[in-house]
């Protein structure tokens, strides 16, 4: 009786995942047939209001190298899946060191809402309050958040005697930047396949903004990787763990148990 009931629950183990893997399939298809027809639908919008025929002509060729890039990814997947830690390792340093190096060279103005947050963070870590210039936090106070974590940033700087501000937080950025690309290569090779994952970072280096990113120190830059190790654990609950075969000579003393194990 026991071991039918044990056999019973491995089963009923299996059949869950398989439907769990199902509607996985399901929401991806759904959500990138979502995103397909938003870029189409604005899409035709800019060319229906100001139709520029060069527009047209660079986004042929951004759809033609893109289909080249996960040909050529998909063609040699053997060469990538053998060596893909040492990829990723080399794409994540060499975009470092480059969105520190434009970094350093391109300087911004504080205007608006960056204006509020950047010099509002450097009056927390150098006199403990901060100014609230129109009640602007009272309005937005989703800005706070942001604000504090540049003044922490402030802080560790001012112990060094660091006084480049703007320097300092380029530099954490552009680090919460690699971090963000490293974890959406993590995320899509769970839910997808490691050629998704490659090609995602090919985006990240054939999108020019990326480059600029670490110096635009915004709070809809800088917090917006900070919710990403969230969506890493979605995928390594629901995929990573799963049961395995029933094994007869896994049952020992008529205990009913479903091991769950790690792949």
């Amino acid at each position: 009786m026991g071991y039918d009931s044990y056999l019973f629950q491995k089963g009923l183990g299996i059949i869950v995942m398989k439907e769990l893997k199902k509607y996985q399939k399901i929401a991806l298809i759904t959500l990138c047939t979502l995103a397909s027809v938003s870029f189409l639908y604005v899409y035709y919008h800019i060319c229906n209001d100001s139709y520029d025929f060069n527009m047209f002509l660079r986004t042929l060729f951004t759809v033609a190298i893109s289909f080249t890039a996960y040909f050529f990814i998909t063609k040699f997947h053997a060469f990538f899946e053998k060596h893909y830690i040492k990829i990723v390792a080399a794409f994540l340093g060499i975009m470092l060191i480059l969105q520190i190096i434009f970094g350093y060279f391109l300087e911004i103005t504080p205007q608006w809402d960056f204006e509020n947050i950047y010099k509002g963070a450097i009056s927390w870590a150098e006199t403990g309050t901060f100014p609230n210039p129109s009640d602007y936090f009272f309005y937005f106070p989703n800005n706070l958040g942001g604000m504090w974590g540049l003044s922490i940033i402030f802080r560790i700087a001012g112990l060094f005697q660091i006084q480049n501000y703007s320097m300092a937080a380029t530099v954490v950025n552009a680090l919460l930047n690699v971090t963000m690309m490293l974890l959406c290569f993590c995320i899509c090779r769970k839910l997808a396949s490691l050629k998704t994952a490659i090609f995602v970072l090919f985006i990240f280096y054939g999108k020019p903004a990326f480059l600029f990113w670490s110096r635009c120190i915004l709070h809809g830059c800088f917090d917006d990787d900070l919710p990403r190790p969230v969506l890493l654990s979605v995928p390594e609950a629901a995929g990573d763990r799963r049961p395995e075969m029933a094994d007869p000579l896994s049952y020992s003393n008529g205990t009913d148990r479903l091991d769950w194990h790690d792949h």
